[in-house]
């Protein structure tokens, strides 16, 4: 049986305000969103990853899911606070959209709080739009 407890060696390459509370809450919605879909697929792209900056984990970001049948993801990301305003989220975010375009993906969805221009900026700094400052969107070029 697999032991999904993080051993020494994992929790020594992670920053120490991470995991963030939300890493659990949004690897559920991800297994939560494959059991709906008839099963895991370790070979898909459409996992969590994390965001590692000199060797250390400080964040991570990915898809909430696999793609629906218009071939549409939503994203999630967070870092944590020390690295914040750093751009590690734009960068992470930048790959995480040539990973769905590339893996065939056509649309990306993404949600930042009205209040959170950061989160905000991330998504439109990587060509997301906007009508409502709150739900997001990007379609494949």
């Amino acid at each position: 049986m697999l032991d999904a407890r993080p051993t020494a060696a994992m929790r020594a390459s992670w920053h120490p305000q991470y995991p963030l509370a939300d890493t659990l809450e949004g690897l559920t919605w991800l297994f939560a969103a494959w059991q709906e879909m008839g099963g895991l697929d370790g070979d898909s792209p459409w996992w969590t990853y994390q965001l590692m900056v000199d060797g250390q984990a400080v964040g991570d970001i990915g898809f909430h899911g696999p793609p629906d049948e218009q071939r549409q993801l939503t994203i999630g990301y967070q870092v944590v606070p020390a690295l914040q305003g750093r751009g590690v989220a734009t960068a992470g975010c930048a790959q995480l959209v040539a990973l769905a375009w590339s893996a065939g993906a056509r649309r990306l969805l993404a949600a930042a709080a009205a209040d959170n221009y950061a989160s905000q900026r991330v998504l439109r700094r990587n060509g997301f739009v906007s009508e409502d400052g709150q739900s997001f969107h990007l379609d494949r070029p």
